[in-house]
């Protein structure tokens, strides 16, 4: 997909992924057609049980621009852990939450790919989201995170069509809405400065500043970085475009760490209508006005002209 030129800015989108290659598939195909406005590199950081390898085998093959990286198995504790138990927080977090153990070297890899990418800035992503609509980033919005590195930050899940917007929301001249996160009476992700999905920071700010703290998956990673960077006072200012361009489909959960909704389609089931050439769709049936939708979508799984209704207006439709 060609790229428009913007001022030679380049973002670096980085998908985690782990299990659910269909469901990136369908993420792929929907940042690639949507996203304009600057220079784009993906790489994507997967970790998969044996039954999904195959899966992740076919986006390779397909995604041939698009860097994948898999999950290394996790490094001596004497050379990784041990070092960051200097840093307080780590420390706490290392007694409150004993269960919590670095299984790999998710940390260390996601650290390293994004020291060695090419983006001026880093945006997260995750498998189980779809853009909806096509978007541009404006040169005026990336200039303001890179002159305020740690105070900015760009928010592609929320607009001013979400539900609950701050009362400080304003609009900016060009063209988007910006709001301060430390508004006592902000709620939902008005109030939350980092994101897994669809935030868009400055690269060496958000990285070193990672680098600081523990954490072993995007969860984690979501949840220990929001919080120091909320006890630093740090992205005190998001901003949005005109409308959301994200929106998630949580179909399963691959992970205990958090108690999220989820509508309950095992990725094993996803997976082995991919594996016989099957893809999934998500079809948007209502305004958006949330991050999560509960009615008013369809997902289906499609090949040539046969087509199977996973959900039908945010119910599923199949025995499972």
């Amino acid at each position: 997909m060609q790229q428009e030129k913007l001022a030679g800015f380049t973002i670096s989108c980085i998908i985690f992924s782990y299990n659910r290659p269909c469901q990136l598939d369908a993420y792929l195909r929907s940042l690639l057609a949507c996203f304009s406005g600057c220079n784009l590199e993906v790489i994507v950081l997967i970790r998969y049980e044996e039954e999904f390898q195959k899966g992740y085998e076919i986006i390779k093959e397909c995604y041939k621009n698009i860097k994948c990286v898999y999950v290394k198995e996790r490094r001596r504790f004497v050379n990784t852990v041990l070092p960051k138990l200097t840093n307080i927080s780590n420390i706490y977090r290392a007694i409150k939450y004993p269960y919590r153990k670095l299984r790999d070297n998710f940390k260390y890899d996601l650290e390293e790919i994004i020291g060695e990418s090419k983006g001026d800035f880093i945006m997260f992503g995750t498998d189980d989201t779809f853009f909806y609509q096509r978007f541009k980033i404006p040169i005026e919005a990336l200039n303001m995170i890179k002159q305020n590195p740690s105070l900015r930050s760009i928010w592609l899940y929320v607009g001013p069509n979400i539900i609950n917007k701050p009362q400080n929301f304003k609009a900016e001249v060009w063209g988007g809405y910006s709001w301060n996160f430390y508004d006592p009476n902000n709620t939902g992700p008005w109030a939350y400065p980092f994101s897994v999905d669809g935030a868009i920071y400055e690269k060496a700010f958000i990285l070193n500043f990672m680098k600081k703290y523990l954490y072993d998956n995007p969860s984690t990673l979501e949840s220990v970085i929001c919080s120091e960077i909320k006890r630093k006072h740090y992205i005190t200012t998001g901003s949005c475009l005109p409308s959301s361009v994200i929106i998630n489909f949580p179909l399963n959960r691959v992970t205990d760490v958090t108690n999220n909704y989820y509508i309950g389609i095992s990725t094993n089931y996803i997976n082995k209508f991919f594996l016989k050439g099957y893809r999934l769709n998500y079809i948007i049936k209502r305004n958006v006005d949330n991050l999560i939708l509960k009615d008013g979508f369809d997902v289906i799984l499609y090949k040539d002209d046969h087509t199977i209704y996973l959900i039908r207006d945010g119910k599923i439709s199949i025995n499972l």
